[in-house]
């Protein structure tokens, strides 16, 4: 047995602690230390009085009426694909350029998933081919009633668009901000500035360890301005019971409860929750470290051949940069994106992709989608490389990013 912890922790230092430049590491301090240590104090561990602090923070920090610790984003999605009330059959919205969970949520309820092609510019989803994808979907008789939107690398979709869209074909919005909840977009048909969408019904995040903030590596959180969405989230978040086990034994709690629907085990720990109300507080300082760490880069790239940068239109939008994408003009280069990703890997550089599309996969493929069906996404998939970024990410770290990828891209 020692010798396979032996192993295991000399393969930890030498694989991952060697690393140069990691893709991503999470910025803990003393403030979540002490979090900690006051819930293990405390000796309530499961969903209690940090879980509803951290809520009460978090929907006073993006402007929401109601916010719903749960232990991931998937969660999140899930549930309010059930408290929306869109019903097996019927059909979905949903961007192909996005991770498997914002489509499996769908499949869990019989409802059909409609893919989307991507905008080039920013990869989120194109306005122009979910219309088009609508009207085909409806003249085939197929019911669609909402749109997922998925908010990309920290840029918020313009939901300008989508409200249109919204109000044109009677759909239900979630967004899937698992990327943003330090980001911000202007709106030009409110005239203001929003975290959230406002006619969206629900928003959920994701606080897996490499996001904007973590809760300790994972969890999420379900952010809603109607009472009656939050009341049935946070009963299916707790397998449909009536109060939670921190309610009922509270001195004026209840040791009874009822089971009011089929629910789910989703819940946040306080440990979790602990980790994330300490990093609520550092989000905004998180996200300018970002940015300023993304504008070191964009002066280094300049120059090199072949590589550009997502839009990013900084007069709409405040870009949190959860990821930091570039784009790789594959036909001009003496190597292939995923040639150059091994490459980096060598040199002790982690990156990564984000995402491969779902119409890519095999699960997808068998249904009979094909990378012709979707050609912006296929195009830039083969050209799309996420570098290292994280709050305490140093200039020099940067510099050594940028100089390695020159030298292979121009054999220098």
């Amino acid at each position: 047995m020692y010798e396979v912890f032996e192993y295991t922790y000399n393969w930890f230092f030498t694989e991952i602690m060697t690393q140069s430049v990691p893709f991503f590491r999470p910025s803990i301090g003393q403030e979540e230390q002490d979090n900690i240590l006051s819930v293990l104090k405390n000796g309530w561990l499961t969903t209690g009085i940090w879980c509803k602090k951290f809520e009460q923070a978090f929907a006073e920090y993006i402007g929401v009426k109601h916010c719903v610790a749960v232990n991931s984003a998937t969660a999140a999605l899930h549930l309010s694909v059930i408290a929306s009330g869109i019903r097996p059959g019927e059909a979905v919205l949903v961007p192909t350029m996005t991770f498997v969970s914002t489509v499996e949520v769908l499949y869990y309820h019989n409802i059909h998933p409609i893919l989307v092609d991507c905008d080039p510019k920013d990869l989120t989803m194109s306005a122009q081919d979910a219309r088009c994808k609508l009207l085909q979907a409806r003249e085939k008789g197929v019911r669609v009633t909402g749109v997922i939107p998925v908010h990309y690398a920290g840029k918020m979709v313009q939901m300008d668009w989508v409200e249109s869209l919204v109000e044109e074909f009677d759909l239900k919005i979630i967004e899937d901000a698992a990327h943003c909840c330090c980001s911000k977009y202007f709106s030009n048909r409110h005239k203001k500035w929003f975290k959230k969408c406002p006619t969206s019904l629900t928003q959920c995040y994701s606080f897996y360890c490499t996001k904007c903030i973590t809760t300790g590596g994972e969890g999420g959180i379900v952010a809603t301005d109607s009472d009656e969405l939050a009341n049935k989230i946070r009963s299916l978040s707790l397998h449909g019971l009536s109060t939670n086990a921190w309610e009922r034994f509270s001195e004026q709690g209840d040791a009874f409860y009822d089971i009011t629907t089929l629910g789910y085990k989703y819940n946040l720990t306080d440990v979790a929750a602990a980790i994330g109300c300490a990093q609520l507080v550092k989000a905004d300082h998180f996200t300018k470290h970002r940015i300023q760490a993304v504008a070191i880069y964009k002066k280094f790239l300049q120059g090199i051949p072949h590589i550009s940068c997502l839009q990013d239109e900084p007069e709409h939008f405040l870009h949190s940069y959860h990821l930091f994408v570039i784009k790789l003009n594959t036909m001009q280069t003496l190597v292939s994106r995923d040639q150059l990703i091994q490459q980096l890997k060598i040199k002790h550089i982690v990156t990564s992709v984000h995402w491969k599309p779902l119409h890519l996969h095999s699960f997808y493929q068998k249904q009979g989608y094909t990378a012709s069906s979707f050609p912006e996404a296929t195009h830039a998939f083969n050209q799309i490389i996420s570098l290292p970024l994280f709050p305490d990410i140093t200039e020099e770290q940067i510099y050594h990013v940028v100089n390695t990828l020159k030298k292979l891209l121009t054999g220098g």
